[in-house]
């Protein structure tokens, strides 16, 4: 497999994009939100009448910088793994384990990258947050990337596991799981505008199936264009956009989202969300 090309992010740092095509034969056994949580797929009533309440506290208030500093993959190809290990931290975080641990995406990704730095296709990585966790990233560092150097954290991974993954299959369960607070693991494609985007407006939108895997922890309802806004979190540290995230449409989604809208389906990459944790003696 060829290796990853290298991009010069903003900040004039080495990044490499590591989302691969899914693999037609890999049949994922996680459930559809849509199908498997009674009554979690809302209105459009219900979904305005929760982003819009004044109760409602930002995930910019909840989620502080040190969750982006230490999500950071570095000049790997590993952001699947970061994403998921970001669904995995701040799941736990919201469901009342607020010691604001960051677990260590480059363990997941070295349950996934088969030896080589080349990247992971994005639902293989909610299938090991099930199986095997994550240890935090400050045992586990970004360039612990291999099996080779990730086996001694085996046992503490196995103390932090992201249970019920399940896939969401149309718009209305993105903006279902988001309003309702989940963390939802997404794909979006990156370009020169996209690596330089220092957080004025909204995310360039780029054309392509999706080459970088980040998550999103917020939605909101843009009253003057009349749509709904997403909250992605990169995985470059600071540097990146609002020190690290930003605001887009569906715009970035509607190439890179599988999902079945109207009966015809659309998209490459399964997005995901988890919905509980599981902590060693809890």
């Amino acid at each position: 497999m060829e290796e990853l090309t290298p991009v010069i992010d903003g900040s004039g740092e080495e990044r490499r994009l590591g989302l691969l095509m899914p693999d037609e034969t890999n049949v994922c056994a996680a459930p559809f939100l849509e199908d498997s949580i009674p009554n979690n797929i809302l209105t459009d009533d219900q979904i305005m009448q929760l982003i819009t309440d004044p109760g409602r506290t930002a995930a910019v208030d909840i989620f502080d910088e040190h969750w982006v500093k230490e999500g950071d993959q570095k000049q790997h190809g590993s952001c699947n793994g970061w994403a998921a290990g970001q669904l995995l931290s701040k799941t736990r975080f919201k469901r009342g384990l607020q010691d604001g641990i960051v677990m260590s995406g480059s363990y997941v990704y070295s349950w996934i990258n088969n030896g080589q730095d080349n990247g992971s296709a994005l639902d293989r990585a909610m299938a090991e947050l099930q199986s095997h966790g994550a240890p935090p990233a400050s045992m586990c560092d970004a360039n612990k990337i291999y099996r080779k150097d990730t086996q001694q954290f085996d046992a503490e991974a196995m103390k932090h596991l992201g249970f019920d993954a399940y896939a969401i299959k149309t718009k209305r369960g993105l903006d279902s799981a988001l309003a309702l607070g989940f963390i939802v693991g997404v794909a979006v494609q990156v370009n020169n505008a996209f690596m330089n985007y220092k957080g004025q407006g909204l995310i360039p939108v780029s054309t392509g199936n999706g080459n970088h895997a980040i998550h999103a922890d917020d939605i909101r309802w843009n009253p003057t264009t009349k749509q709904y806004e997403y909250r992605p979190v990169n995985n470059w540290n600071v540097t990146w956009g609002n020190r690290g995230w930003g605001w887009t449409t569906f715009a970035s989604f509607q190439q890179t989202m599988l999902r079945n809208e109207n009966g015809q389906q659309s998209g490459v990459h399964q997005f995901y969300t988890i919905v509980s944790t599981q902590e060693a003696g809890m």
